[in-house]
């Protein structure tokens, strides 16, 4: 991120602290506040945008001291255990942690507890910990956010035009890809998405519309349906085999409208597509499907801005990060954390450039 946009979004930060309670935090006068945090990986620009406001808010406080760490995939989900298990070891005056795979977890948080360690988990909510391992979330409501591009699809002129010529001999199929099922966070989008797409389209077609491609979010019509919404999860979380789940949905039958749960399910469809070009809304040869994605960063904003994705939900990693150390301090200090949900925006090609938008999309 630009210095000048880091500039802004701190601003912007600052002004949404009141409703947080963050300007009532303070580092104890000379004395060292120590944290550990761990990462979901390097490399992923919404980790290092998390990674700067983490920073940026110890720096604020003074006296804090944040000691990072993360693995070098997203795959390394015992990686990243290990490094949480050290992190403990270290007996930090409070952990943050955003788990690759919660349940991976749940028994260093309970020796964390039994250690007395508080914990934040920050961006992926751990449902599933052990009680009172962990004393507050900070992350975006991934269900509410996904809704949100589920929406804006329904209501984009390119899918209503596919919906009128939809029927029970030739459905209307609306495809969700992701990387995996066991991350809390795409879960989430999984579940926010499909749950509101079957909403808007149910109102549409009662009782003609059915969710299917996985067990965790099927849902059966109760006639013939008419518009079919297809859960795709990626064998593993690697490059090929997301990209091999992409190729998979565009071979779909009436093909109109995919939802890519994060950056890389972005990049796979990409990869899938001739780099985006495939997907043109003139001249591709999926000009007719509607592309709606998760997160920002460099390659999905081009998508957006080129025209290939209808449009994209931000979420705030700055403020994700910046949030996460602020209640880490107040717990540091004997006060009480409290949850927070940083808020997730709709963008698209029309107001990307829009300051209140801008500082959202990191690159």
């Amino acid at each position: 991120m630009k210095k000048k946009g880091m500039a802004i979004l701190l601003a912007v930060t600052m002004l949404s602290m009141t409703a947080c309670g963050a300007k009532d935090v303070e580092s104890e006068g000379g004395e060292q506040i120590n944290l550990q945090m761990v990462n979901c990986a390097f490399g992923i620009q919404f980790c290092e945008v998390e990674k700067e406001g983490a920073q940026a808010a110890a720096a604020e406080l003074g006296n804090v001291n944040v000691s990072y760490n993360a693995p070098q995939q997203a795959s390394d989900i015992q990686a990243q255990v290990d490094m949480f298990n050290a992190a403990i070891n270290q007996e930090p005056d409070a952990l943050l942690i955003a788990a690759l795979d919660p349940g991976a977890v749940t028994q260093s948080l309970q020796t964390a507890k039994d250690k007395g360690i508080p914990v934040i988990a920050f961006d992926v909510s751990l449902p599933d910990a052990p009680e009172g391992s962990v004393a507050a979330t900070v992350h975006t409501n991934n269900v509410t956010a996904a809704a949100l591009a589920a929406e804006h699809m329904w209501d984009s002129d390119k899918l209503k035009a596919a919906l009128e010529n939809a029927a029970a001999d030739r459905p209307l199929v609306i495809s969700v890809i992701s990387p995996d099922a066991t991350t809390n966070t795409h879960a989430d989008r999984i579940q926010g998405f499909s749950d509101k797409m079957f909403e808007l389209a149910d109102a549409a077609y009662p009782g003609a519309v059915e969710i299917k491609g996985s067990v965790n979010y099927e849902k059966a019509a109760s006639s013939d349906a008419v518009v079919v919404i297809s859960v795709a999860i990626a064998a593993t979380s690697s490059d090929q085999d997301i990209r091999n789940c992409a190729q998979s949905v565009l071979g779909e039958e009436n093909l109109g409208g995919i939802f890519c749960v994060n950056e890389a399910a972005v990049t796979g469809l990409l990869s899938a597509t001739t780099d985006g070009t495939d997907l043109d809304p003139e001249s591709g040869s999926y000009k007719n499907v509607t592309v709606v994605g998760f997160d920002a960063g460099a390659t999905l904003k081009n998508a957006v801005k080129s025209g290939w994705f209808y449009g994209a939900v931000a979420q705030n990693p700055y403020d994700i990060g910046y949030q996460a150390v602020q209640q880490a301090v107040k717990l540091s200090g004997g006060g009480q954390a409290a949850d927070v949900d940083a808020e997730a925006k709709w963008y698209d090609a029309s107001n990307m450039e829009d300051d209140d938008i801008s500082i959202l999309l990191y690159d």
